[in-house]
């Protein structure tokens, strides 16, 4: 619901500032009848003025004469909306839509605590009043995406701390509904740019660092989940200071989830390309029947089972699972029992040539009791069956340690060979979510100090590569047995992270497929999204409290392990690494529905309401395509030796070294690149003059064996 809201002229100076224009307000209102009259009409949410939300709407005094009449403002409201209801301040005020007085003190008491109570169409007049005052040259020229919108006006005089270039850069602060954007004055193109972009989604903790004058002077500093850090300084600004770090706080972490921008986000991709098969709406890529009729399903052993319609039986789960065809739904509503959060085996996969079978789950409910499920021995013993090897192979991806102590204290653990005939168990030794998240933050630590000494030594103790270089092992060790025709089941604890990176790896490398754009996306839909990766949790996704114990980097490893591979065979990916930061990117700005939420059951709710992250991937490919692509359908066969492991830097440090595409300043990268030419000038010299001594030496080699045949 919207109303026009029009402020008495006198009032407007108090509440908006002393420097706007004296006009009346009289003039803003034919404002509102001419330029956004078409907006209104095509959004009819769109509200003319915006509070925030304890504040709801007002209407005031008709700026054109002493008393109003009750008609004046609802024939406003009836041209715009056709409709009517009574407005409610946060103090109980109760407002009749046909309009009422309201004091000057009790306004400026509701305005005072806005954090943001202009909406765009009044801002933009005010700064069309504003930038008649201005330069042309020098207005703000900032991008907005469709359905993003400014908050408050720009804060102006801020100053950027940018730490890599030790530089403090001044420029204004600009907050829209999406991101907080730096802006500068470029004196080289004389035009104002945005050349710090961070999403409030990203922001993982705002927070106050002591300034040039610690004892009175604060920066903020914002602390992003891509390691990013952001100083801004407000120069003795208090007030303003105090207030955008407010309104960071609530944009940042919402207290719902649909808080977020993808709900506000229109993308609407073109028209796709005449030979393009690929869906337009990113939502509808997998289809869990177009992917097992890809796989070419054998329909006398497996089926596709509607047991968990509605997610009656597992909410983590996908709707729909594929399950051997001798297991009927009683048996299967035994081994969702038996196995943790009902996290069933399932096949992901099936080889094309040997038909063994890739199954997922979670681990069984075994407990110190040893306790067994006779339903649960006969579903593993039908998947081992359905390929003609006489061995199941169970990869627990958890170190052997970790699984007993699951047993005993939490009731859990893994099974016991004893119970499941022709069935061997591995242990892959991945740690867990908690030391995961522990060496990101000790490599975000290296990354962000930018100092030399004992690098590699400090690098090393990170572990991170050496976590790398064990998943790896592992998914190569399913990719070996599957090539044999051995079918396996992989599963960790509850079987949605270390599971999800295991198995996605090991297909990755089987099958072609997957490494085309569209494929791995169909692989994240599937091994990630459908199987109930929790995303939310993980990322923290509106989290204020940065320090949760449930935050891990699984998502990012895995990603991190598929660069691995994709520096050993570059040629045979369709997508770039842009296309890998993209996602990462995306992943934590919540700008699409993609990564929301922690499993399908909620995430199928936001579907229509929220663009899919592949919608604008494949609706903009030439961004993201490897022109080195070959296709090979041929099984990769990476090298996993920790001395074949290399960092991410195109990932983990791009926010933290100096380089010509992070500078804030043409004028910078001017003088960087010209130091640069002048540098390979200078190299081409003493190149030219090295070759002109070896010609000179050749010459004169050349010479002296001439006089010595003459000679002889």
């Amino acid at each position: 619901m919207a109303f026009a809201v029009f402020f008495q002229e006198g009032l407007q100076k108090e509440l908006i500032g002393g420097d706007v224009n004296d006009r009346p307000l009289a003039d803003f209102a034919e404002y509102l009848k001419t330029d956004s009259k078409d907006e209104a009409k095509t959004n009819r949410e769109l509200a003319l003025f915006h509070f925030s939300k304890e504040i709801q709407k007002l209407i005031l005094k008709n700026p054109q004469s002493e008393t109003i009449p009750n008609t004046s403002v609802a024939q406003i409201y009836e041209k715009f909306y056709n409709g009517s209801s009574p407005l409610e301040l946060n103090d109980g005020m109760v407002l009749p839509l046909s309009g009422v007085e309201v004091s000057k003190d009790a306004l400026k008491k509701v305005l005072t605590n806005a954090l943001y109570p202009l909406h765009p169409i009044y801002t933009r007049y005010m700064k069309s009043l504003k930038d008649k005052k201005r330069d042309d040259l020098k207005q703000l020229d900032v991008d907005l995406l469709e359905g993003e919108q400014i908050l408050i006006p720009a804060v102006e005089d801020i100053e950027f701390l940018d730490y890599i270039a030790k530089r403090r850069v001044k420029g204004s602060l600009i907050f829209s509904n999406y991101q907080i954007q730096f802006a500068v004055y470029d004196a080289i193109f004389q035009k104002w740019e945005a050349r710090v972009k961070v999403p409030y989604a990203a922001i993982m903790v705002i927070e106050k660092v002591p300034g040039q004058n610690p004892a009175n002077d604060q920066l903020i500093q914002i602390r992003c989940k891509d390691s990013r850090i952001v100083r801004f300084d407000f120069k003795g600004k208090t007030e303003a200071k105090a207030k955008c770090e407010r309104l960071m706080s609530q944009m940042a972490f919402p207290e719902n989830p649909h808080g977020f921008f993808a709900f506000s986000y229109k993308y609407v991709p073109p028209s796709p390309r005449s030979n393009d098969a690929i869906p337009k709406d990113g939502w509808q890529l997998y289809n869990i029947f177009e992917e097992m009729l890809r796989m070419q399903l054998p329909v006398n052993k497996w089926k596709i089972s509607d047991i968990n319609h509605e997610y009656v039986k597992a909410k983590t789960y996908p709707s729909k699972i594929v399950v051997p065809i001798g297991m009927t739904d009683e048996d299967l509503d035994s081994v969702f029992a038996y196995r943790s959060k009902g996290r069933i085996p399932a096949l992901t996969w099936v080889h094309p040539i040997t038909r063994a079978a890739l199954v997922r789950s979670s681990q069984p409910l075994a407990g110190i009791k040893g306790n067994r499920c006779a339903a649960d021995e006969k579903l593993l013993d039908l998947i081992r069956t359905t390929s003609t090897s006489d061995t199941l192979y169970i990869l627990d991806a958890r170190p052997k340690a970790n699984a007993m102590t699951n047993q005993v204290i939490k009731g859990m653990g893994f099974e016991n060979e004893n119970n499941y005939p022709n069935c061997k168990i591995e242990f892959l030794n991945i740690p867990n979510i908690h030391t995961m998240r522990d060496s990101l933050n000790k490599l975000y630590i290296l990354c962000q100090s930018g100092e030399d000494e004992k690098y590699l030594t400090r690098l090393e103790a990170t572990k991170w590569m050496e976590y790398s270089h064990i998943i790896l092992t592992g998914a190569v060790r399913i990719a070996n047995l599957l090539e044999d025709g051995c079918p396996v089941l992989i599963h960790c604890s509850d079987g949605w992270d270390r599971t999800a990176q295991l198995g996605g790896i090991a297909q990755l490398l089987l099958d072609g497929y997957y490494r085309t754009i569209v494929g791995f996306q169909v692989l994240i839909e599937k091994e990630w999204l459908s199987f109930g990766h929790r995303f939310q949790k993980r990322i923290g996704h509106g989290m204020k409290n940065f320090e949760d114990d449930q935050r891990s980097p699984v998502f990012l490893q895995f990603l991190d392990c598929v660069y691995q591979i994709f520096v050993q065979f570059p040629c045979s990916f369709e997508f770039n690494l842009k296309f890998l930061l993209e996602i990462m990117d995306q992943l934590y700005s919540c700008r699409f529905g993609t990564f929301l939420f922690n499993h399908s059951k909620n995430r199928e709710a936001i579907v229509g309401k929220t663009v899919s992250l592949w919608t604008y991937i494949n609706a903009n490919l030439d961004q993201y395509v490897n022109v080195f692509y070959m296709p090979d359908p041929s099984v990769l066969q990476p090298r996993v030796g920790m001395k074949d492991m290399v960092l991410w830097k195109e990932y983990f440090y791009r926010w933290h070294r100096l380089n010509p595409n992070n500078i804030i300043t043409r004028e910078m990268r001017v003088e960087v690149l010209q130091t640069t030419l002048d540098g390979r000038n200078a190299r081409m010299k003493e190149m030219e003059d090295e070759i002109r001594k070896l010609k000179q030496e050749l010459e004169q080699h050349k010479q002296d064996k001439e006089k010595e045949v003459s000679q002889e």
